[in-house]
């Protein structure tokens, strides 16, 4: 079975993680996985975080940066020490609901299968509840598009998109190997969107990039919900 190297970045909200691994350890069917954790903030108070004063327990391989990182070169530094086949970047403020333990199978059968697919997502269930699909994307203002809005229930099984969100995308190791994420990212001020910059180069390339509307998850998505994953307890029976 095919490795999947789980990436995890977080800047002073560990906190939220230990509710995340709960639901992707109890809702997870696919087994090959192994999890690395990033904090990006080599300045934050580990002593107040429940999940790093837990971490010589756990398995998860937690790396503390030395310096201030930007999302791109957090991930950077996790994908270097990184063994899986394929290389899943997940947001620290997500949730797998029990409905979904298949979820991470059907993602990795669908991009083993699918040559021209270099950017695969589930559908995040969050605020906005929408996609976008066609149009094109500015790479001079990541995470801005001009693409149709679909909403949800007029989603197909699977859809192509201009920009599939980094908070869930899954990725061959043999892309990113020739396509670091360093490589695409833009000036400092846009260093938030910079997934849509990586996902620009997917399909500057003659790739595609992909939704699954038949899996999904939350994605709480901190800077619109209101810090609703701090008041969260993850307690699915």
């Amino acid at each position: 079975m095919d490795t999947i190297s789980i990436i995890i970045t977080s800047y002073r909200r560990l906190d939220f993680i230990k509710n995340l691994l709960d639901s992707l350890k109890r809702n997870t069917h696919y087994v090959s996985y192994e999890v690395i954790v990033v904090n990006s903030d080599p300045g934050y108070n580990e002593y107040k975080d429940d999940y790093l004063t837990r971490k010589n327990a756990l398995k998860e391989i937690i790396l503390v940066s030395d310096e201030p990182k930007q999302y791109m070169e957090a991930n950077e530094s996790a994908f270097v020490v990184s063994t899986g086949n394929y290389i899943l970047l997940l947001n620290d403020d997500a949730l797998i609901p029990s409905t979904e333990n298949m979820w991470l199978d059907i993602l990795h059968d669908y991009l083993k299968d699918h040559d021209d697919v270099q950017c695969l997502s589930p559908y995040q269930f969050m605020a906005r509840g929408v996609l976008y699909t066609k149009g094109e994307l500015d790479i001079n203002k990541p995470g801005r598009t001009n693409g149709t809005r679909s909403n949800l229930k007029d989603l197909p099984y699977e859809l192509e998109t201009v920009w599939n969100p980094f908070s869930c995308a899954l990725f061959r190791r043999s892309f990113i190997l020739e396509n670091r994420f360093l490589d695409v990212v833009p000036e400092p001020q846009y260093h938030y969107g910079s997934d849509s910059c990586y996902c620009r180069t997917i399909l500057d390339k003659g790739f595609k990039n992909v939704t699954i509307n038949s899996t999904w998850i939350y994605h709480f998505n901190n800077r619109v919900m209101n810090r609703q994953v701090e008041r969260y307890t993850y307690n699915e029976s």
